[in-house]
């Protein structure tokens, strides 16, 4: 799943918008969905973006760290050996009966 900033000229005006792009395993290809459309650039800059391409790039840029960090694997502080002793002591106390 990635993020990108799609830019779409029509009758000299730029309309923005960002684009969800993932793959779908049952149509087997690439899908895009519209993940936030924000109109023309003029209308931007009347909202007092002043650079709006480079707002929305760096917008982008968050979503897709965020959806890489919502994808990590948490690795914990301890090590797993760190109780392996329990299982030794365990099995040999079973043995014996105690």
């Amino acid at each position: 799943m990635a993020y990108f900033l799609k830019k779409n000229r029509k009758k000299d005006k730029l309309y923005l918008s960002i684009v969800n792009s993932y793959y779908d395993s049952e149509r087997k290809q690439t899908v895009h969905s519209t993940y936030e459309s924000f109109g023309t650039g003029q209308a931007l800059i009347d909202q007092g973006i002043s650079d709006p391409i480079a707002y929305l790039e760096d917008k982008v840029r968050t979503l897709n760290y965020e959806a890489r960090q919502k994808d990590a694997l948490e690795i914990s502080d301890t090590a797993p050996y760190k109780y392996a002793g329990h299982f030794l002591v365990k099995s040999i106390l079973s043995k014996l009966d105690v």
